[in-house]
């Protein structure tokens, strides 16, 4: 996604006049006025590491990762100016000496007195904007002890500026980088709090995001909007789930339509004659499927690329899907010609993903799972292989 909800105010307070100002700050709805109160410095934070070098100790490494040696800069060893600032303030100042404080042009001074002396107010007006700086700092104390990566902040503070993901946010009693994933993934619709507190890893937040996606595939915009709706309602973990399974069946008959038209360098195999010699020439068992082929329900192509590929194409109400793509004796293709594939079968509506058989028993799953399982899911790491989900020929 994009994160270019940074709030772009480029400006610190400087001068004698600092007080004249804090005071002017008390006064709800001036954060225009604040922000004009500031002035800018040519500098830009690159700048903080070009002076006199400082060493990070090994606590401040661990709790501030690639943030620590700017850190140390600005609070030379060992670092207790850092350590006795409230956590709200070491997350700011670690966002501060990364690129939203590279938009702010803050000098080392600027960033000092920004975050060890102002209101807490005007630190959010600066990182999130004043239209959605309310509850931040709150909410940045409650990020942890160990501070979190540039990417990691950049995705909170534009979750953060979304409205039903703010509101989520602003009520939990602790934000951990996985339950941002979990939000993120979803599409502004589902980031409803009782919805989100049922969704506990990345992988079901896919898989619902996925049947939302499938619904207005092969429905409409209003099936999809009503069972979005009743998906927010669900009282219970295993009846959100169930709910979801229940929406992946279309409402009427759907017309099945005609297999694509691909571009070369993929060749349509159109008779069973030429299905059985595909099957020898790839050394796999293509020709057991004649059935599904034969009743259109399964469409098969020749990659004629390097390396060489057997496609198969299924047909279900969610239209043409990608179900397998493997060279000669059922050799995995690398991620490079996988993608190529995927990407131009993309382009011509054909779905790249799990088919609704496969999604419905995962959802399934989810209902039931327990703490370590959950924690086990957190860890998977998910491939391009894993999101294309080849090999289920037979649904």
């Amino acid at each position: 996604m994009s994160y270019g909800l940074l709030y772009p105010h480029d400006r610190i307070l400087e001068g004698a006049d600092r007080e004249t100002v804090s005071a002017q700050q008390e006064t709800a709805g001036h954060s225009s006025d604040r922000m004009k109160a500031m002035t800018k410095h040519d500098f830009k934070m690159s700048n903080l590491l070009s002076g006199k070098a400082t060493r990070a100790s090994s606590l401040l490494s661990f709790l501030a990762g690639d943030h620590a040696p700017a850190l140390a800069t600005l609070w030379p060893a060992p670092h207790e100016g850092f350590y006795a600032l409230p956590t709200a303030r070491r997350h700011a100042a670690a966002m501060l000496v990364s690129s939203p404080g590279e938009r702010h042009a803050l000098s080392r001074d600027g960033i000092l007195r920004l975050i060890e002396r102002q209101k807490d107010r005007v630190i959010a007006d600066l990182l999130a904007g004043p239209a959605h700086s309310a509850g931040l700092m709150k909410a940045l104390g409650k990020l942890g002890e160990v501070l979190w990566t540039e990417a990691e902040y950049a995705c909170f503070l534009s979750l953060y500026s979304d409205e039903n993901a703010g509101l989520y946010l602003r009520h939990l009693q602790e934000i951990r980088p996985h339950m941002l994933d979990i939000i993120d993934v979803l599409p502004a619709k589902l980031r409803q709090s009782r919805l989100l507190s049922f969704v506990r890893h990345k992988a079901a937040a896919r898989d619902v995001r996925t049947a939302y996606d499938l619904i207005a595939r092969f429905s409409d915009a209003d099936h999809q909007k009503r069972a979005a709706e009743r998906w927010c309602r669900a009282a219970r973990r295993d009846r959100l789930f169930e709910m979801i399974r229940e929406d992946l069946t279309a409402e009427r008959p759907v017309r099945r339509s005609p297999p694509p038209l691909l571009p070369s360098p993929f060749r349509r195999i159109e008779t069973v004659r030429q299905l059985k010699a595909t099957a020898l020439d790839f050394s796999n068992c293509l020709a057991d499927y004649s059935d599904c082929f034969v009743a259109g329900r399964m469409a098969i192509y020749v990659w004629e690329g390097s390396p060489a590929a057997a496609v198969a194409l299924n047909w279900n109400i969610d239209g043409w899907r990608l179900a397998e793509a493997e060279a000669a004796g059922n050799t995995e293709l690398d991620e490079a010609p996988l993608r190529d594939i995927a990407e131009a079968l993309e382009a011509k509506g054909v779905r790249i993903g799990s088919s609704i058989h496969n999604l419905r028993y995962r959802l399934s799953t989810y209902a039931h799972e327990n703490e370590s399982e959950i924690d086990a899911r957190r860890s998977v790491a998910f491939s391009f292989r894993d999101q294309c989900d080849l090999g289920d020929l037979w649904n």
